[in-house]
């Protein structure tokens, strides 16, 4: 049955990332709202983009207008994410919510084996509420997790949910994509 259990995780984490993004466009993804700040982002980029790109004697009287579209993406930008809060709060706890009835069903259920030792911070959560110190053993937190982060980025991709090239930024407000 161990094959059968981690099957199972896999098939809820793929269907909460359907529920959950089908939630968020009735919710959000579908709002006139949304929509015009959407495209307002991609409007101003392109123009922030097209302004940094001009020559340096033309781009001292550029300056001023410079700023203020960068500005006007910022504040767009935060208003895009307020937007985005009240919904993100709901999915939150949904989540959570479907974390917490998993977790009581396979409490102290070996759901698969890894073929290795893991280390760090990943022994803690692949070995999560199991009994015994044979740490190839996995438990359900360790495959929900990684399934549910997997797919939901996937899902939005796919559904054509994706975050705006502005909002989709790392850890420390850098574009993932950016050498820097």
């Amino acid at each position: 049955m161990l094959y059968g259990d981690a099957g199972f995780i896999v098939s809820v984490c793929i269907c909460s990332s359907f529920f959950c993004e089908g939630l968020l466009w009735l919710l959000l993804y579908r709002t006139a709202s949304y929509q015009n700040l959407k495209e307002s982002i991609a409007r101003t980029t392109k123009k922030v983009e097209s302004m940094k790109s001009v020559s340096v004697t033309a781009q001292r009287t550029k300056n001023k207008k410079l700023g203020k579209q960068e500005d006007f993406l910022k504040q767009t930008s935060r208003e895009l994410s307020f937007t985005k809060m009240k919904s993100t709060v709901l999915v939150s706890v949904t989540l959570l919510t479907l974390y917490s009835l998993m977790t009581s069903i396979y409490d102290g259920v070996v759901i698969a084996k890894i073929p290795f030792q893991p280390f760090g911070i990943l022994k803690g959560v692949s070995h999560r509420g199991l009994a015994g110190d044979d740490f190839t053993d996995c438990s359900m937190a360790f495959i929900y997790v990684l399934c549910s982060i997997s797919f939901r980025v996937n899902v939005q991709k796919m559904l054509g949910f994706a975050p705006p090239r502005t909002q989709a930024t790392g850890p420390f407000g850098a574009h993932p994509s950016s050498p820097f």
